[in-house]
């Protein structure tokens, strides 16, 4: 991705009917988000969101230099991946095999919402409430031995539809 942070954005429904179940729904296919500058970590650059943050709300005001356009969407439209786009850029750049990611990636990333969901599961139902789901966005990062790690997870993630991947 031209040396630009990305991360991973997954979303989870949690099925909270009571404290003593909860079923976890990991949607099948993750996207990923870029940004729109290239990565420094020079002194002047460490403040610059457009670099750091890969959310369409920092994003989409991004801009390649005075009195230019928007630098949202240069490279992917609405600075978003597909997974399949994104394990084709892993295979050509990194040498994963083709099931890479179903076969380890995902695989990893199912378990570490396991883990956070379990972690939490007294705080998803206070209330006791007979029916009820918590939508959860998931953003991971990976290392340079392609490990996934956790950022964070967004309880009220963005549902926009900013391109035709998240619409369809």
């Amino acid at each position: 991705m031209s040396g630009r942070k990305f991360d991973i954005r997954v979303f989870v429904l949690f099925n909270v009917n009571n404290r003593k179940s909860i079923d976890v729904y990991m949607y099948d296919e993750f996207y990923v988000r870029t940004s729109s500058v290239a990565y420094s970590l020079k002194k002047k650059d460490v403040a610059d969101c457009q670099m750091h943050l890969t959310n369409d709300a920092v994003q989409n005001k991004s801009k390649k230099g005075k009195g230019q356009k928007s630098a949202y969407g240069q490279y992917e439209d609405a600075n978003k991946l597909s997974m399949d786009e994104f394990g084709e850029y892993l295979k050509e750049n990194c040498g994963c095999t083709e099931n890479w990611i179903p076969d380890v990636l995902t695989k990893k990333l199912r378990e570490m919402v396991k883990v956070s969901g379990a972690s939490v599961r007294e705080k998803l139902n206070p209330k006791q409430r007979k029916h009820g789901f918590e939508m959860m966005g998931y953003d991971f990062m990976l290392d340079e031995k392609l490990n996934p790690w956790l950022i964070e997870v967004n309880s009220n993630p963005c549902l926009e539809m900013p391109c035709q991947l998240l619409g369809e």
